[in-house]
């Protein structure tokens, strides 16, 4: 149980972020467009020419690749359980995607070259299918560069995505893509589309200033909060007030702590351990901390599958239906939806259709 523990609060780490603010592509060196573009370490990037062979160490990096036209030269990839199990329609979007649905299945097979997991690759093992570029984040390099480093003395482009949260850091990625390798109008395309659904859902949910909120892992028996998570920023962006926020990365709390915050709504994740939140729900009720909290007396807390979680933590197009869901949550009343305390895998898209 105890390695279970370490292995949430590694998966933990893994999808909390830092920070929000990168907006726009950061050149260096100047006001002047041909001191180039430079990546999250700082790199910089010039648009490549003629067909790459291109690794992916990041499943958000694997599917920008995909989105833009580039799954064909993917070469080499990370493989973790579930990863790539995302759907071909983004609701709300009407661009078609060549999603990595399939991605797995190429890894197993040898089609795509597999590299390791998200967090165990390395230098070498990027470098077996011989690529010309590898994507990475910064998130895998900000507390040691030595595998970008290493890669570089090879002669290989490695290009760092930014790994902060929200909407700005995802068009900042699309576009970077498309700048490096020289499809900046499909990168355009899927910025725009992103931009209007994501003005669409605010204009869509009235302001709730008034509404105290938070967002709470629940895994092995412990709860933990974050610094900042994507769907903090979604509640934060709708006008929500955190009520509670981790001074570090993440930090476990108890059920006194959640009392004490005085909570209006609560959104519970389990990082997909696959918790029976019924049975979970029916012991916090009969607790005499927990079945004391308002938002939990109040049917106001909620409780997300893997499917769901994964939604409001992505940072692709595939945000927009986290956003959607999340609003869906907190304002269902005023969209005309209304929402169960138990978001499963089967049922979470019913209730983003209103952004169709």
């Amino acid at each position: 149980m105890e390695r279970n523990k370490m292995i949430a609060v590694a998966a933990v780490l893994i999808l909390v972020v830092a920070a929000i603010g990168v907006v726009s592509l950061t050149r260096g060196g100047g006001d002047d467009p041909t001191d180039g573009i430079t990546d999250a370490m700082g790199n910089e990037i010039a648009p490549l020419s003629g067909s790459q062979r291109i690794v992916s160490t990041t499943v958000t990096a694997t599917e920008m690749l995909c989105d833009l036209g580039l799954r064909t030269s993917i070469v080499g990839a990370t493989s973790d359980n579930g990863v790539y199990d995302v759907d071909q329609d983004v609701i709300g979007i009407d661009i078609e995607f060549d999603y990595p649905s399939t991605m797995q299945e190429d890894v197993d097979s040898g089609k795509v070259t597999p590299i390791g997991g998200a967090m165990s690759w390395t230098a070498e093992t990027a470098a077996v299918p011989n690529p010309t570029v590898v994507v990475t984040e910064h998130n895998q390099l900000d507390t040691d560069a030595s595998r970008m480093t290493q890669l570089q003395s090879l002669g290989i482009i490695v290009i760092v995505l930014f790994s902060d949260s929200g909407i700005d850091t995802i068009l900042n990625n699309y576009s970077l893509l498309g700048y490096a390798f020289g499809v900046t109008e499909r990168a355009d395309e899927i910025n725009q589309a992103i931009s209007e659904m994501d003005s669409k859902i605010k204009n869509s949910v009235p302001t709730e200033s008034d509404l105290k909120v938070a967002h709470i892992c629940y895994c092995f028996g412990s709860f933990y909060i974050y610094n900042d998570s994507s769907t903090m920023g979604i509640l934060s962006d709708l006008g929500c007030e955190i009520g509670l926020r981790s001074e570090s990365s993440f930090t476990t709390i108890s059920a006194e702590d959640i009392a004490a915050a005085d909570l209006d709504l609560i959104i519970f994740d389990d990082m997909s351990t696959g918790l029976d939140w019924e049975e979970v729900l029916s012991k916090w009720m009969a607790d005499p901390v927990m079945g004391e909290i308002d938002a939990i007396k109040n049917g106001m807390v909620y409780c997300l599958e893997h499917r769901p979680f994964q939604a409001t933590s992505y940072s692709t197009v595939h945000f927009v239906e986290g956003e959607a869901l999340v609003a869906a949550i907190v304002a269902g009343d005023s969209i005309g939806v209304e929402v169960p305390n138990i978001i499963t895998d089967d049922n979470w898209k019913d209730f983003i259709q209103w952004v169709e």
